[in-house]
Formats: structure tokens, C-alpha cells, sequence
């Protein structure tokens, strides 16, 4: 592929309804110059938008007297991209002294090759997996499940079939996703202008808050899967987060077992 920028026209910032188009960063053939650049582009929105601090206080809450004594929490990150959110997870819990194994998996070698060296020049120990969650099978024994910024690429068909997965293989799924609207999209239009000059992420931002879910679609969609009683906050700037776990499917499951509640 080509190294020119691409370019694209605008949605309406008036346009409500939901609208998934491909993403640039999902075509396979992405000169692989401009794919780190869209990584590194990412991670500085991650950094803005606090997304690592959004989903932290979840993850410190397994960190209970039982929990230190016992084996390492096993944490996946599914479709981890740069792996910046879950580095800066990794740095919060070494910093907390929390034992935790940590797993990133994508299906972009490129993305893992990248992934790999921001661990590497953090200091933290994360492996590393290519995975397709479509076709491959997921690690099993899992305390949680987690994706930031990956359930706005699926179809609702996709999205059931990936929360049950995810659910099947861990004790609770943490997902961290856009909202949808009208003022997200002109604020995410001018923004990712401001913070990244990748070409890639200033067509693609606008395109995933096209394609995000609202908290109801969300939680519809959790239901679906089997998720029941799972809660879905809203979190600025335009983030949402779902949490699940054991006991809100079956009150009589011990979530000191796997998972535990925040």
C-alpha cells in the first residue's frame, strides 16, 4: 500500500444513527510505516482520554488479602493494538505490588511487533499472543477479560459472539469502548487534528464514533450474550464501561473464587 495519506470528507456531526465502515488500521495490506504511526497517534489519545486510569480502579479492586497470597491474577487484553492501555496497566499494578500475569492479544503482527517493544522499554513483563477471536481459541482460567476500543469494529452478531467468549474463558470482562453522538464526533474530528498528525487515526477516529454503540445498545448486546446484570457507566470524554462478573449471572457463585466485584 501506498505511503500517501488518505483522505476522507467528514461524516455530518449531525448524524446520530450508527454507521460501521472499515477502518483504515484494520486493512491488512497498511504500509507498516504509517500503521506505528497510527499506534503511537492512539496512544496519545489513550493518555488524553485517561483510558488506563478509567479501567484501573477495576483491576486494583481484585488486588484483596487473598488475593496477594494467592497465584498471579491472569489478566487478557483482547485486540490490544500498541498495548498502551495495558502497559500503563502493567506500570499501576507494579506500582500497587499487585501478582499479575498479564496477556495481550491481537491479530496484527505488526501491532504485536509494536506492542512488544513498548513493554520492553517500560520495564514490564507482558506476553504477547496473536490471536484472532474469531477463529482461535481464547486463554482459559482467566480472572478477567478486557478490550479497550474494540467493540465499536464489530457487527452486533460479533460483538454477542465475542462477549460470550470472553465470558466463557474468565471470571468477569471489563470493556472499555467509545459512545456515539453527535457532539463526539465534532469534538473527535478537531481533536484527533490536535493530538496526532497520523493521516490514519484523523480518518479512522471520526469513523469509530460513527460506529460506536450507546450504554443501552451496549447492554442489549451483553444481555444477548448471556451477560446479565451487567452495568455499563458512561465516563468522560465519551467513554463508556461495561463490568460483569460471576455473582450477577448466579448470586450463589463466590466472586472471591473469580473476579471478585469492584
Amino acid at each position: 500500500m501506498s505511503a500517501t495519506p488518505p483522505t476522507t470528507v467528514p461524516l455530518p456531526a449531525t448524524a446520530t444513527e450508527r454507521r460501521l465502515v472499515p477502518e483504515i488500521m484494520d486493512d491488512p495490506s497498511l504500509d507498516r510505516a504509517l500503521h506505528e504511526a497510527a499506534l503511537r497517534g492512539l496512544g496519545r489519545i489513550n493518555r488524553v482520554s485517561r483510558s488506563a486510569a478509567l479501567m484501573w480502579p477495576t483491576i486494583k479492586a481484585f488486588n484483596t488479602p487473598r488475593r496477594t497470597q494467592a497465584e498471579p491474577l491472569r489478566v487478557l487484553d483482547l485486540a490490544c493494538g500498541g498495548g498502551d492501555v495495558l502497559v500503563a496497566l502493567a506500570r499501576r499494578a507494579a506500582q500497587a505490588s499487585m501478582n499479575v500475569r498479564w496477556i495481550g492479544a491481537d491479530m496484527s503482527g505488526v501491532a504485536l511487533d509494536f506492542a512488544r517493544a513498548q513493554a520492553r522499554d517500560a520495564g514490564v513483563e507482558i506476553d504477547f499472543e496473536k490471536i484472532d477471536v474469531f477463529t482461535d481459541a481464547l486463554p482459559q482460567d482467566l480472572d478477567l477479560a478486557m478490550n479497550s476500543l474494540f467493540m465499536h469494529h464489530l457487527t452486533s452478531e460479533q460483538s454477542v459472539a465475542v462477549l460470550k467468549k470472553m465470558a466463557a474463558m474468565a471470571g468477569a470482562v471489563l470493556i472499555n469502548d467509545l459512545r456515539r453522538g453527535a457532539v463526539a464526533h465534532a469534538f473527535t474530528v478537531a481533536g484527533t487534528r490536535l493530538i496526532t498528525r497520523s493521516p490514519v487515526v484523523h480518518v479512522d477516529g471520526p469513523r469509530s464514533v460513527r460506529a460506536a454503540w450507546t450504554p443501552d445498545e451496549l447492554r442489549t448486546l451483553a444481555e444477548q450474550a448471556g451477560l446479565r446484570g451487567a452495568t455499563v457507566r458512561r465516563c468522560f470524554p465519551w467513554r463508556m464501561l461495561l463490568y460483569w462478573h460471576r455473582a450477577m449471572t448466579d448470586p450463589r457463585t463466590d466472586s472471591s473464587n473469580r473476579g471478585g466485584d469492584r
